[in-house]
């Protein structure tokens, strides 16, 4: 009994830590989700109220909703403040926590979305950039807490691994990010002479060094790259489960997919792909480069759909009459009304 009283926190960690879903974590996270939409905790219960998230909540509202408030905590101030609202047993103490988690996780989105368009803007000034296949960016007025997500974010725009600093204590820090397959680590570990020092795994790393060897250090990261990295890794990859039809995607069809839940790493949720859709006329851009979708095939209903980051899609999607979308399928929750939605990975025209 003790132990179940615990699984609205273990869900939250087996989440947050993106660790595989399958096996037991599967199980505790399916058991843990019934007991975090029923939490009595006032410290998730707030969290939850905060994040704007309605129940009942899923693998995803944790991994997009409640963990980055959490994490924003530590990243751009005190980690502490968010165990003190976990630990918090007055409803109006844990409502004080939350909203201030809630204003840090709304400064780090800011800063990222910063971050991410002032290297953009440095990269499209950079002529060689089409010959190198890593990106090294140093900016001494970047926010060290959130260059790790931007950092991923190039990933996925770029499909190089990336590296990106800032200045702190009078050094060069910063987060490095890897495309699938390639082991970042072992590149910065072969430019060790250049550093003061660096630590991480395969996809992920952080490291130190002096601000003048910035350039040094880029050139040698460049070179470890190029001798080791693949074609093959350079090109973006999405895995997808079936070709389908709009019209496939009844109540039915939902209720079947969803019981392959809960979903997470090892065990994600299945990719769709729709082909000559149409814009129905309805879609628009969002703010922060999102995109709000309203498409439909033959058949007269109109799909509302969400692309995140995928803004500069938009006036191709106006003119175009036909074009593919790929997709992953889920409900949404809105005034109280449920319907189903498209969480939209790609477009191609």
């Amino acid at each position: 009994e003790h132990l179940w009283q615990l699984l609205d926190l273990l869900v939250l960690s087996i989440a947050a830590d993106i660790v595989p879903m399958t096996g037991e974590n599967r199980v505790l996270a399916h058991f843990g989700l019934k007991k975090l939409n029923k939490t009595e905790r006032p410290g998730l219960k707030a969290l939850i109220e905060s994040s704007g998230r309605h129940r009942p909540l899923d693998i995803n509202d944790i991994v997009f909703g409640l963990a980055p408030m959490i994490n924003a905590a530590g990243r751009l101030s005190d980690a502490r403040h968010a165990v003190q609202l976990m630990l918090a047993n007055e409803k109006f103490v844990a409502a004080d926590y939350a909203r201030l988690l809630n204003h840090r996780n709304t400064q780090r989105k800011t800063y990222n979305e910063a971050i991410v368009r002032e290297a953009r803007e440095m990269l499209d000034a950079d002529p060689g950039l089409e010959n190198r296949k890593s990106i090294v960016l140093f900016h001494p007025g970047w926010h060290k807490g959130v260059l790790g997500i931007a950092a991923s974010r190039l990933v996925e725009l770029y499909c190089r691994p990336v590296i990106l600093l800032c200045e702190s204590n009078g050094q060069a820090v910063g987060s490095a990010r890897s495309v699938n397959g390639f082991n970042i680590h072992d590149a910065i570990a072969a430019c060790s002479d250049l550093l003061v020092n660096f630590g991480g795994h395969d996809h992920a790393a952080g490291l130190t060094m002096e601000v003048d060897q910035v350039p040094a250090f880029t050139a040698a990261f460049e070179a470890a790259v190029q001798g080791s990295i693949s074609e093959e890794m350079l090109v973006p990859e999405l895995k997808v489960n079936a070709v389908v039809s709009l019209s496939d995607l009844s109540p039915t069809f939902w209720r079947v997919l969803r019981q392959f839940a809960p979903f997470g790493p090892q065990n994600r949720r299945p990719v769709f792909v729709a082909k000559n859709v149409r814009d129905a006329g309805y879609s628009r851009l969002l703010k922060g480069n999102h995109l709000r979708l309203s498409v439909h095939q033959e058949e007269k209903k109109v799909w509302t759909g969400i692309a995140f980051g995928k803004g500069e899609h938009f006036h191709r999607l106006q003119k175009s009459k036909q074009f593919h979308i790929a997709f992953n399928l889920e409900e949404d929750t809105w005034q109280g009304n449920k319907r189903l939605r498209l969480l939209v990975k790609d477009l191609w025209f």
